[in-house]
């Protein structure tokens, strides 16, 4: 998190239109069908709704299309909105081509990042980003009296375990009595969620001789709260969405 500690993560304000209207939102894709809340207010589901993966095609309001990609569960899009007040999105099944959401999104009011709008997510607009780079540093220290070699480096986090000896370079997995070794991972936290993110680390030497060293440490990261809340709650959907596009190349698959 360009240098600072993980300890000092603030997550940025919920709310994207203090200033008014936003210039750039990013989104992951939940394959989520439309929801009686304020975020889905102008969302219409047709033949069953999303699944694991769509054709997502979106306009502003001039009818210029801004994003066309095929898209899976838990896939980023980047959209940009540059102020134009609307963005509509049509969403295709990628099996048979046949629209299955069309969502419209108002960038210049009632923007909250980590709501869900249709199937997709918001994550950013503009410089508020609910996800940040960190980077872990494993420290290992050969405090014994016999050189070690490293052969495990098992890292668990959320439940995942994984093996980091290949971060490791051939020619460092051999500590020296009295010297020690860094290990950094690169990692992405989403500081919008109030929630200890947690992570194991277990590594395992052997000496010349005898039986292995086993040694672990367990770090965790709070993230609080946001001082601002999230979406409002709202009353039942209103009317859905205004028609599609009437760009050719923005209404078909």
């Amino acid at each position: 998190d360009d240098g600072n500690d993980c300890d000092e993560l603030v997550p940025p304000p919920l709310n994207c239109n203090k200033d008014g209207c936003v210039d750039a939102v990013s989104f992951t894709y939940t394959g989520s069908k439309c929801k009686t809340s304020a975020e889905d207010e102008k969302c219409e589901d047709f033949n069953d709704g999303p699944s694991i993966s769509s054709r997502i095609i979106c306009a502003n309001a001039d009818n210029t299309v801004v994003f066309r990609d095929t898209v899976v569960l838990g896939d980023k899009l980047d959209i940009p909105a540059d102020g134009k007040r609307l963005i509509k999105c049509d969403l295709y099944d990628t099996g048979d081509g046949q629209k299955v959401q069309e969502l419209e999104i108002n960038v210049c009011e009632d923007l909250y990042l980590t709501s869900d709008y249709g199937s997709l997510r918001l994550d950013s607009c503009d410089e508020k980003d609910c996800f940040v780079d960190i980077t872990y540093t494993y420290l290992l220290k050969n405090i014994g009296v016999n050189s070690m070699e490293i052969t495990e480096l098992l890292r668990t986090n959320d439940g995942n375990t994984e093996n980091l000896i290949d971060l490791i370079p051939d020619e460092d997995k051999t500590l020296d009595v009295g010297t020690n070794l860094s290990v950094p991972e690169e990692d992405v936290l989403n500081v919008c969620v109030e929630n200890d993110f947690c992570v194991e680390i277990l590594v395992e030497a052997d000496p010349p001789e005898g039986i292995p060293c086993l040694d672990s440490d367990k770090y965790c990261i709070l993230v609080p709260v946001s001082s601002e809340p999230s979406a409002p709650p709202s009353e039942s959907p209103s009317e859905p969405p205004s028609p599609s596009p009437s760009d050719p190349a923005a209404t078909s698959p």
